[in-house]
């Protein structure tokens, strides 16, 4: 899958692309809200983790947005998971390549109906 991660933290960033691109996917990130929009109004992406807070800016709306228009979206936070919408895929950070890997495996059977995989 290609995915867009959203991330303010540099290191953070480079360490779950770098587990993304382990793990046989393709990512792209984006530091900030308007780098996102950015990002998704010049590529295609099959889905996002987005960290709840992003430069101290909610990734909510944006989140919610991108569901509605039927993306596959993952919301990231070390603080507080009931933060995200209660039938979101919630990642927990601090990120590991397991907790990665088992998001992506929750994230499978949606992307196998979201995207037309058989």
């Amino acid at each position: 899958m290609r995915i867009l991660l959203v991330e303010d933290c540099a290191a953070t960033a480079e360490q779950v692309s770098e587990a993304l691109t382990s793990l046989g996917h393709e990512a792209d990130v984006a530091c900030s809200i308007e780098s996102t929009a950015e990002l998704i109004a010049r590529s295609a992406y099959d889905a996002f983790i987005l960290d709840l807070n992003v430069c101290g800016v909610s990734t909510l709306e944006v989140g919610e947005q991108l569901r509605l228009a039927g993306h596959l979206v993952c919301f990231a936070s070390g603080v507080d998971p009931q933060s995200a919408p209660s039938d979101a895929l919630f990642l927990s950070k601090p990120y590991t390549l397991d907790g990665v890997a088992d998001m992506l495996a929750r994230l499978s059977p949606l992307a196998r109906r979201t995207l037309g995989f058989h």
